[in-house]
């Protein structure tokens, strides 16, 4: 899991770090404007490509990856992007 490379869309990354906001499928759905369909969709390509079978194995592999952290000055949520690939094509 750790080494393998993972390239992920934009809209992906984007529910990926409401899903480690703790946010709920309804609220993703709200923020993003996306339907719960399209939340399940992103979430399960999110399963496939991180090789986890929940949430909370989403956030865990993200941290391990070092895509995120928590900010020492605040304690909140951070995203180093210049450790995650993003494509430039937005399908699942």
């Amino acid at each position: 899991m750790l080494n393998t490379p993972v390239k992920l869309t934009k809209r992906q990354l984007d529910v990926l770090i409401l899903i480690s906001k703790e946010y709920t499928t309804k609220e993703i759905c709200e923020e993003l404007s996306i339907s719960k369909g399209a939340v399940q969709i992103y979430k399960k390509a999110l399963f496939e490509k991180l090789e986890v079978t929940s949430s909370i194995g989403l956030v865990i592999e993200s941290f391990r990856r070092g895509w995120f952290i928590i900010s020492p000055l605040n304690g909140e949520l951070e995203v180093v992007l210049e450790r995650i690939y993003i494509s430039n094509i937005d399908n699942v």
